[in-house]
């Protein structure tokens, strides 16, 4: 308990940045604050399970929770229904973040390394630029996530691979699936390192392995109602289209040391950086990774990225510094842990231990306060129109767009925002009648229309596939205009009418597979229990 409250004293300086009464306006903070807004509005509504983002682009909706991970907003929703602000409960969930990641680093570090130098290779982790960047300046509420669940996953493999319990089946399963929640991209390189890790953790046997493959599996199969669709069903989206454009772009890479030895500098003078700122198998794994994640960040390896199949879907090859961040921890515990074994004076190795400790401190704090925008907007700013390019009176990506199906016109997106035209729900775009609505949330539309003629509607939503109309209970497909809203043809008379986002084939299958996989491993989990 004492080492956990020396881990959380250590941290105090990179959390108190967080609560301001100022919103960060980091890369990507206002646009997760808002599709918050609307898992809020659905679960409200007693969808538990949302699938469209129903108030995106003025209204006209996206897919959004069909394709983005969705545990970074479920958490932060159950702080926000404890009684928190939507702004309070980001800043709690980020909070939280850091305490866990540098936890479970803790924790994992103790299965290979001593008391001291775990302690030091989980501050490390929580203070190394990259991550306070993704907190402070990138604000990827999944990514910021993936930080507690990576040395949570690897934890839960190593104590499984030694001790083939129950509890550590239970764990790995859990922790896998939190990852597969958490970030699509994230998880898939991390797969491949959890997978060249296994041979250097030192698994006691045979069994141990096939208890890790059998947990591992079982984590994608319960996850199924969730990466099935978002991998299916990315066809009908912007976003393969919008990451090949990203990755052709590709002036991400690191091309020299440069700016990184300027940014050291600009930190002894106390000036806020700017963007770009043991056990000798897995010290050998550890080296391994570093470099290589280090060397995919470089212009140097673009034959890899041009060459190898679906590496232009991770887009950017800053990304891997997540993994460089993760064994850089591992390395600075492995450093302190051969250093306090080494015959050295005590004094020598005090002093070493702590310099280590405050240079990470140094080098990490001043990462809180980048050089990126705080907005002073009142706490209502969340609750008004969601816009659909740009964030309201900023700069800021919405980033809807890429979940948006082609058909859909962003043209449209760009001059409602210029003009704040607000529309109709539905509206009669060929005819006269009457349209009274009974019902409008996030996944259903209900009205009644009367009309002495037959009459063409609009509804103001974006169509994609699951979306469904009925006419007096009769299902009938929605037409598409050309502007990618949905239109009902409408005969004469008085018509119940009813708009509703289903299922697909697809969606469903997804569904069955991970109800009848959570039967079926509670029945084996659980069977003495039966």
């Amino acid at each position: 308990m004492k080492k956990i409250l020396f881990i959380f004293l250590f941290l105090i300086p990179v959390i108190f940045p967080l609560f301001t009464k100022e919103i960060l306006g980091s890369a990507d903070n206002l646009a997760h604050l808002f599709r918050l807004v609307n898992l809020d509005r659905s679960i409200s509504e007693g969808n538990l399970f949302p699938r469209w983002a129903g108030l995106a682009g003025h209204g006209l909706g996206a897919p959004v929770f069909n394709f983005i991970y969705l545990l970074p907003y479920y958490l932060t929703e159950l702080i926000h229904l404890l009684g928190f602000g939507f702004l309070l409960s980001s800043e709690i969930f980020m909070a939280i973040t850091i305490i866990f990641s540098s936890f479970f680093m803790y924790l994992f570090l103790k299965e290979y390394l001593g008391e001291w130098a775990s302690l030091v290779g989980s501050i490390v982790y929580a203070y190394i630029p990259y991550h306070l960047l993704s907190i402070y300046l990138y604000g990827d509420w999944g990514e910021i996530l993936s930080f507690v669940v990576l040395p949570m996953l690897f934890w839960a493999v190593t104590k499984l691979s030694r001790e083939p319990k129950r509890l550590w089946i239970f764990l790995t399963i859990v922790s896998y699936a939190a990852f597969i929640l958490t970030h699509n991209l994230f998880v898939l390189i991390s797969s491949v390192v959890l997978i060249t890790f296994i041979p250097f953790m030192g698994y006691k046997n045979k069994k141990s392995l096939l208890f890790i493959c059998y947990s591992l599996i079982s984590a994608i199969l319960v996850t199924a109602w969730f990466w099935l669709p978002a991998l299916f069903e990315s066809r009908y989206i912007n976003y393969v289209k919008l990451a090949a454009e990203e990755a052709g772009k590709r002036n991400f890479f690191f091309q020299s040391v440069a700016p990184i030895v300027r940014n050291s500098l600009d930190l002894l003078l106390l000036k806020q950086p700017g963007y770009y700122s043991c056990n000798h198998r897995i010290m050998i794994f550890s080296l391994f990774w570093f470099f290589f994640s280090l060397f995919l960040t470089r212009a140097s390896s673009a034959f890899l990225w041009n060459n190898i199949p679906g590496m232009n879907m991770v887009a950017y090859p800053y990304r891997f510094l997540f993994i460089n961040t993760f064994m850089g921890a591992i390395l600075s515990g492995i450093f302190i842990d051969y250093l306090l074994k080494s015959p050295r004076s005590l004094k020598l190795k005090t002093f070493a231990f702590c310099l280590l400790i405050f240079a990470f401190i140094w080098q990490g704090f001043i990462y809180t306060r980048p050089k990126i925008d705080y907005f002073n907007f009142p706490t209502s700013y969340f609750q008004t129109e969601q816009t659909g390019i740009l964030a309201p009176w900023t700069f800021k990506s919405m980033a809807y767009t890429e979940f948006l199906p082609p058909t859909a016109d962003t043209d449209l997106l760009t001059k409602l925002d210029q003009t704040g035209e607000v529309l109709p729900k539905v509206e009669i775009i060929e005819g006269r009648g009457n349209i009274k609505v009974e019902k409008n949330i996030t996944e259903q539309l209900a009205f009644n229309i009367t009309s002495e003629e037959g009459t063409k509607v609009r509804v103001n939503t974006f169509y994609f596939p699951g979306w469904i109309g009925k006419i007096d209970q009769s299902p009938v497909l929605p037409g598409l205009e050309e502007d990618g809203r949905m239109s009902l043809n409408i005969p004469k008379g008085i018509h119940k009418v009813e708009v509703f986002f289903g299922g697909t084939p697809i969606r469903s299958t997804a569904k069955i597979l991970s109800i009848v996989s959570l039967i079926f491993l509670s029945l084996i989990y659980f069977k003495r229990y039966i």
